[in-house]
């Protein structure tokens, strides 16, 4: 079968002041780092299956009308795959309602964190035919064997699914009506005691149980990259390579509570070190330039002794290489693992050796009370956390600070406790958000609790940049200047003046997304603009030649 992939970038990579007439659609992807492993995935394992899967990814400047019509001719699909998180979805909505208008009988079929965790919003879209929750590894593929054999899906685990009152096959050729009248005359797998049906007028919604999660990770194909490198403006840059899934910990403002909630199974699972080490040779002789990879996933400190024999077998396969690789990835710091200082010494003597050069940890807030009573943080102290931090800088082990602001129930006196934590720390950069209430997160229904979302919802486009709270002892107004005043509060006297002037521009204009558009734009294609901000970089700013700027990766 042949099936078309979507994903959606908010980013604007034509020129914006072109942005409602230019037929053209360049690289939205600045690096391989900002590839969806959960789209990835899904395309891996339906190439694996012999079908042909084309990818097309959208921005806000792309014209959907013509784009889909071209590739929907080209391509005559039978299947439409989609993903989205929350901040994504509207642009999605228009996606799959410019590919009905092209082909009403074309099976469109969404997946990811927004049709996981608001399953009764994502479905509700008229242009939906079904979604998935959760892993779609499995559920895709049988979703395209029941289109390829008979035309309509039913009883697949993961998925729910829209079936009009008159149903008809979607038979490759011209369209057969069946005998199928109901859903109840649909045949459902004997595992599937659990599907229930439900009458909306003008379908029936079918809505089948979860199947466990995917355990032997191993057993999945590696992900496919050669379908993202015509949207990747640098496929030299840094590469991302996934270790696991799944976290441990329960924070109120992350959706891993709630998925981990939505299958039977083990949650927080790991590829093994020689699976992830075999992609990594494959990756680094497919892009023999990259030096530089991030092993994603939610901490490595899920499993110590697994990161412990990963390290050491890294150390191993870059002592085979002429130009090692160096690595990073996140780890949650937490009291059980601080209080033996030999182990934590021992962790870092293991990243040296396997040239782990950063690791990306969460702070997020510097109040003890914003971490356990609002965020539900792993237990750390302000004390251990910066210990830490020392700790790392004496083994040549970078930081970077994932740092949230503007939470419910958060105070102007507790950010203060961030910004003097964060500094004591001296991370060499840091992720800084506003938060964004999520739906389906525990502190996305604390802020409607306390009566904090806006009557028109929270504004899922500029996330994370744009305050969307208004708090008590918080007002939005305030969380919009201390976001941009951050990095001089921070890194003044640890960062040249030039560089935190560099960083409180992009940050003051960021949530002005014309403005952005422009830098972003200009960035990426002026070769002057790129020679000019090396030389500011190194000259002004006074930042090594060698250091390489943090990326913030997708997860979705």
């Amino acid at each position: 079968m042949n099936i078309i992939c979507v994903y959606s970038v908010d980013t604007y990579t034509t020129a914006p002041w072109t942005m409602s007439n230019d037929p053209t659609v360049e690289k939205p992807l600045f690096s391989p780092t900002e590839i969806p492993f959960g789209l990835s995935a899904i395309s891996s394992v339906l190439n694996a299956e012999g079908h042909d899967v084309q990818l097309v990814v959208v921005n806000p400047s792309t014209p959907l009308e013509e784009l889909f019509r071209d590739q929907i001719e080209k391509h005559k699909p039978g299947l439409v795959a989609l993903t989205a998180v929350s901040s994504q979805f509207p642009k999605i909505k228009e996606v799959t309602d410019v590919v009905k208008g092209i082909d009403p009988e074309l099976f469109v079929f969404l997946g990811g964190s927004h049709a996981t965790l608001a399953p009764d919003d994502a479905i509700a879209h008229e242009t939906v035919d079904a979604i998935c929750i959760g892993e779609g590894d499995h559920a895709v593929l049988e979703v395209a064997r029941q289109l390829g054999d008979q035309g309509w899906v039913s009883g697949v685990p993961n998925v729910w699914v829209k079936h009009p009152k008159a149903l008809e096959s979607r038979t490759t050729g011209a369209r057969q009506a069946t005998e199928v009248t109901a859903i109840s005359d649909l045949p459902h797998p004997d595992c599937q005691t659990g599907t229930t049906v439900e009458d909306k007028g003008a379908f029936e919604l079918e809505r089948n149980p979860n199947g466990p999660f995917i355990e032997d990770l191993d057993s999945l194909p590696h992900v496919d990259r050669e379908m993202w490198e015509p949207w990747i403006a640098n496929p030299n840059e840094e590469v991302s390579i996934i270790v696991g899934r799944g976290c441990p910990f329960k924070c109120t403002y992350c959706a891993n509570h709630a998925l981990a909630k939505i299958s039977d199974g083990t949650f927080v699972r790991f590829r093994s070190p020689e699976d992830i080490i075999s992609e990594i040779d494959s990756v680094s002789c497919q892009y023999p330039e990259v030096d530089r990879m991030y092993l994603e996933v939610e901490t490595m400190g899920a499993d110590i002794t697994l990161a412990h024999d990963l390290f050491a077998k890294l150390a191993i396969y870059n002592t085979s290489r002429e130009n090692p690789l160096r690595y990073w990835m996140n780890l949650a710091v937490h009291s059980s693992f601080m209080k033996n200082e030999e182990k934590v010494r021992a962790f870092f003597t293991a990243c040296a050796k396997a040239n782990v050069s950063s690791l990306n940890i969460g702070l997020e807030s510097g109040s003890e009370r914003v971490r356990k009573e609002i965020l539900r943080r792993p237990r750390y102290s302000n004390k251990e956390i910066i210990e830490f931090s020392r700790i790392a800088r004496e083994h040549g082990v970078g930081i970077t600070l994932y740092v949230l602001m503007g939470l419910p129930g958060e105070t102007h006196a507790d950010y203060k406790d961030t910004v003097r934590v964060a500094r004591e720390m001296k991370p060499d950069n840091v992720f800084l958000s506003i938060f964004a209430p999520y739906p389906g997160t525990d502190l996305y229904e604390t802020s409607v609790e306390m009566g904090l979302i806006p009557d028109d919802g929270p504004d899922v486009i500029s996330e994370r940049f744009k305050a969307t709270l208004d708090l008590p002892g918080f007002s939005r107004r305030r969380v919009r200047f201390e976001n941009v005043l951050f990095w001089f509060k921070v890194f003044r006297g640890n960062w040249s003046f030039p560089r935190i002037v560099a960083h409180t521009v992009k940050a003051f204009i960021r949530p002005y997304r014309p403005i952005w558009a422009f830098y972003t734009y200009l960035s990426r294609t002026s070769a002057f603009v790129g020679r000019l901000k090396r030389w500011y970089r190194v000259k002004v700013a006074g930042i090594s030649p060698s250091y390489v700027e943090p990326t913030k990766v997708n997860q979705i």
